[in-house]
């Protein structure tokens, strides 16, 4: 975790409910061998944090679902960011209006997760900041192609296949952040969860 870093409620809340699974895994029918987790957006954030601070516990996560995940809350990947990425041909104004609110959304986010803007330099909260890759189980990202989110999340599928992590990165096309939420109305939603199960059941 490092020093000065305090973890924040929520993470100790995924953190304790990974616990609970695993102490309880007959009474709920399940395999505590292999355990995977699956975070959108802020959640994905989670679920990375969770597998970082499960190193110490009796448990292995065995899988990471990661649906269009924030994975820098230092913005350092937003240095790279810029709208040359996306194509403006269909919508520009109400693209760019979403991918505008979305980066200045980061800093409330910053405000709700962090006691301290500094810490948001750690890799337990900015796991594209990280230099040790190789503790993360195999993995799916999705991003979308009208995301903000979308660059920091290629970057890290990138660092992640150099680092010998088995990745698939998929974007969808003409989706926005938060399209999973679009289940039963978006093919695309169902698509990406299929794939993220297919992903887990290949890797246990």
């Amino acid at each position: 975790m490092g020093p000065g870093i305090s973890v924040c409620r929520r993470l100790t809340d995924c953190l304790e409910a990974v616990r609970y699974v695993y102490e309880f895994a007959d009474e709920l029918s399940i395999d505590r061998d292999t355990i995977g987790l699956v975070g959108d957006s802020v959640g994905g954030n989670l679920a990375l944090g969770v597998n970082h601070l499960s190193s110490g516990e009796p448990w292995t996560i065995s899988y990471l679902g990661l649906l269009y995940p924030l994975v820098d809350l230092s913005d350092f990947s937003g240095e790279k960011w810029n709208t040359s990425a996306y194509d403006f041909s269909e919508d520009e104004a109400l693209i760019r209006r979403e991918l505008i609110n979305m980066r200045q959304s980061l800093f409330f986010i910053q405000s709700l997760y962090l006691n301290d803007l500094e810490q948001a330099m750690s890799p337990l909260v900015s796991p594209v900041l990280s230099e040790v890759k190789q503790n993360i189980p195999p993995v799916t990202i999705v991003t979308a192609e009208f995301d903000y989110l979308k660059i920091q999340g290629a970057e890290f599928a990138r660092q992640m296949a150099d680092a010998s992590v088995p990745v698939r990165h998929i974007e969808y096309k003409g989706m926005d952040h938060a399209f999973v939420e679009k289940l039963g109305w978006y093919p695309q939603a169902a698509d990406a969860i299929t794939e993220i199960s297919r992903h887990f059941k290949e890797n246990i």
